[in-house]
């Protein structure tokens, strides 16, 4: 912060403050939302704090499509196999094609999914 008494952080998906000087236990910025990033805290002309940050939001998806046999044309169109609100990305098919692992942070935070391969009963 512009007076030096307090600092702003991202950890877990969130920004937060914390007193620069006794420490504590940082209190959260409900407002940010978890897609915050970059804040950035600058004094106005009449000595008010001024937050400023850029809020992006990704949502990606793993989608599928079959083939008769591996590197031949497919002659059904893409279909999802795991979708959320949040990103999920890089997916891994599993050695006897029965499930899959993904990059997820649909609980806040990226972590590894398995999911069966369609993308059904997927877990952390």
């Amino acid at each position: 912060m512009p007076d030096s008494r307090e600092i702003l952080f991202g950890s877990r998906g969130a920004r937060w403050r914390l007193d620069a000087r006794g420490g504590g236990t940082p209190v959260r910025l409900a407002f940010v939302g978890q897609d915050g990033l970059t804040p950035v805290v600058a004094r106005t002309a009449d000595r008010q704090n001024r937050l400023v940050y850029v809020r992006s939001l990704t949502d990606s998806n793993v989608w599928r499509i079959t083939t008769p046999t591996p590197g031949e044309s497919t002659s059904s169109p893409p279909a999802i196999a795991v979708a959320s609100t949040r990103t999920d990305a890089i997916a891994s098919v599993s050695p006897d094609a029965r499930h899959l692992t993904f990059l997820s942070n649909r609980s806040g935070d990226p972590q590894i999914w398995v999911a069966r391969h369609d993308g059904t009963d997927g877990s952390s």
